[in-house]
């Protein structure tokens, strides 16, 4: 007895070979473990960057303890070309082209991008073109510092150099294994940027110094060199800094913007209306061309300011007088030549006995007087006391003031000095023949009379100082100090 078996080849289940399962270490299947380092290279980059453009675009930060140490370990990574407009800024930069730092930021910065395209060419060929280059110029600074002896110097910076090299690397390798379906798309919660921005005040700063008020930095710089502590700040606290600063935002602004109006375009998030969970549709374009342009507004508006007033603040202090911005003085004078520089002279210390000389905000002398200027009880010879911390008159390049050589317990002017406003140099010294007390009173001064201050003219006086030594009267001219006729 037989039997046949017979069967339709069409009854068959449809079976699909997928290979061998992926084993041991190229099992990389998880496309987020894939990009887990895809942003290391343009977060190194930037940073660095970041430091070294406020270094030089707001100089007043950037000598805190430390900072030559930092910036020369830094220095490799940085720049200049593109954040202190071509000058070296840490000693390692010295005689160093920027080549090789401006190539590994500007390429740092599409490469979170390449790695989430869809075309394989673009996601893996480009960002290892990239990182190979990138390698190749680590290993030409390697090579250069160390020629040089300055490897342990900047180790930090070849290590950080190092770093954006094999974050290129490993991100590609992952990229390999990973379903391209599958690439998260880029991410949309970027506005903290912007904040992050905002809050560190210097960033902003020096990003609006460097596109709208590059006046502000070299008026800043040339206050530093000076060597003086009592204005270098004169660029920084000024109202002009809040226009300055909030350019600086708004350029932040634009770019967070921009960014958002890139495709794809995911739903715009917001505090009252929120997207679905796994809503996957695009957003719309409108919202984002809106805060594009409110924000290019913004920008043209903050930045214009900006410009206006750092360019006023910049000739104020390349050119005008500082008075008003000293602080802890005693009492300070101002000639303005034409069209030139303010020469301000001002007297400071315990004693009022230290002058300082301006050339516009710039220190440019200061001198110890051992007499004591301040205080000084005087009168006139009238028997008029004068009122003041210091019993002073101006007389166009020269100030008179009194003053007492501190011994005993008076406070009685034994003496007149005149102290030139260019230089604070003392240029003549009064004293009686007695060497007692003297009267005085000031006539035809700069400032006009105040019998207050001791400025007293009488009928057609001529610019003097009237002095009264024991029973004798004698007039000076300001000038020379000599005794007229």
């Amino acid at each position: 007895m037989s039997s046949t078996l017979s069967f339709d080849a069409q009854d068959l289940p449809d079976v699909e070979y997928a290979g061998p399962p992926p084993q041991g270490s190229r099992k990389q299947r998880d496309p987020r473990t894939a990009l887990q380092w895809a942003q290391l290279p343009m977060i190194i980059a930037v940073a660095v960057n970041a430091v070294f453009l406020v270094a030089h675009w707001v100089p007043e930060f950037g000598r805190f303890p430390g900072h030559a140490w930092l910036f020369d370990q830094l220095g490799p990574l940085a720049s200049t070309a593109l954040t202190s407009q071509g000058q070296p800024v840490a000693d390692v930069q010295v005689g160093r082209g920027s080549l090789i730092p401006t190539f590994l930021l500007l390429a740092s910065l599409p490469l979170p991008a390449l790695f989430r395209a869809r075309q394989w060419q673009l996601r893996l060929v480009v960002p290892a073109l990239l990182g190979y280059l990138g390698a190749m110029g680590t290993v030409v600074t390697l090579l250069g510092l160390l020629a040089r002896g300055q490897f342990l110097g900047s180790f930090v910076g070849l290590a950080l150099m190092a770093a954006w090299v094999a974050a290129v690397g490993v991100t590609v390798y992952r990229l390999i294994w990973a379903p391209t379906d599958a690439l998260p798309r880029r991410s949309t919660r970027v506005l903290w940027l912007v904040v992050l921005v905002a809050l560190l005040h210097p960033l902003a700063i020096a990003l609006g110094r460097a596109l709208f008020a590059p006046e502000l930095r070299d008026a800043a710089a040339e206050l530093l060199a000076s060597g003086q502590d009592s204005l270098q700040y004169a660029a920084l606290i000024t109202p002009a800094n809040i226009a300055v600063y909030l350019s600086g935002v708004a350029v932040v602004l634009v770019g967070w913007a921009w960014y958002m109006l890139v495709p794809p375009w995911q739903p715009v998030r917001t505090p009252w209306v929120r997207p679905a969970t796994g809503d996957r549709r695009p957003g719309a374009l409108g919202p984002r061309l809106l805060i594009l342009g409110i924000s290019v507004a913004v920008l043209a508006v903050t930045g214009a300011v900006a410009s206006s007033a750092g360019q006023a603040r910049a000739q104020q202090i390349a050119l005008g007088s500082p008075a008003g911005d000293l602080a802890l003085t005693c009492a300070s004078w101002t000639q303005q030549p034409e069209k030139l520089a303010a020469r301000t002279v001002a007297l400071s210390g315990s004693g009022c006995n230290t002058v300082t000389a301006f050339n516009g905000y710039a220190q440019t002398a200061q001198h110890q007087l051992a007499e004591q200027i301040s205080p000084v009880r005087a009168e006139t010879p009238d028997g008029v006391s004068i009122k003041g911390r210091v019993v002073a008159a101006q007389y166009g390049p020269v100030v008179v003031v009194a003053s007492h050589d501190g011994a005993g317990f008076g406070s009685a002017p034994d003496q007149l000095q005149g102290i030139r406003v260019a230089d604070g140099e003392r240029v003549w010294t009064f004293r009686c023949d007695d060497d007692g007390d003297l009267k005085l009173r000031f006539a035809g001064a700069d400032a006009g009379d105040d019998p207050t201050a001791g400025r007293v003219t009488e009928f057609v006086e001529q610019p003097s100082v009237v002095t009264q030594c024991s029973n004798t009267t004698v007039s000076l001219n300001p000038q020379t100090g000599k005794k007229l006729g």
